[in-house]
C-alpha cells in the first residue's frame, strides 16, 4: 500500500516490485553460493561476502527513505534492487 500511496503506481507495478526479491533470489543465491564455495581467503569462505555485502546493503538501504522523501520511484527501484543484490552474497 505504501508504494501505491507514495509513488502513485498501480497494483500490478506494486506486485512486480514486490516479486523482484524472489526472482533475484532464484538466480543470485545459487550463483553466490557456488562462488563462495570456490573462494578461499584468510578470512574464510563466507566472511568476505558477509562483510562487503553488509556494507553495501547498508549504504544502499539509506537511499530507500531518501527516495521515499523525494517521491522518486526510479531512485527507489534502483536502490531496492541494489539492496537485494548486496544482500544476496551473504545469504547462502
Amino acid at each position: 500500500m505504501k508504494l501505491q500511496n507514495t509513488f502513485g503506481i498501480g497494483e500490478t507495478m506494486t506486485g512486480t516490485v514486490m516479486t523482484m526479491d524472489n526472482v533475484l533470489a532464484l538466480f543470485l543465491l545459487p550463483f553466490f553460493g557456488a562462488l563462495s564455495n570456490r573462494t578461499d581467503t584468510r578470512l574464510g569462505k563466507r566472511t568476505p561476502f558477509i562483510v562487503f555485502g553488509t556494507i553495501a546493503a547498508v549504504i544502499f538501504m539509506i537511499l530507500i527513505p531518501i527516495a521515499d522523501n523525494m517521491k522518486s520511484f526510479p531512485l527507489f527501484f534502483i536502490s531496492l534492487g541494489a539492496v537485494l543484490f548486496a544482500m544476496s552474497p551473504y545469504l547462502p
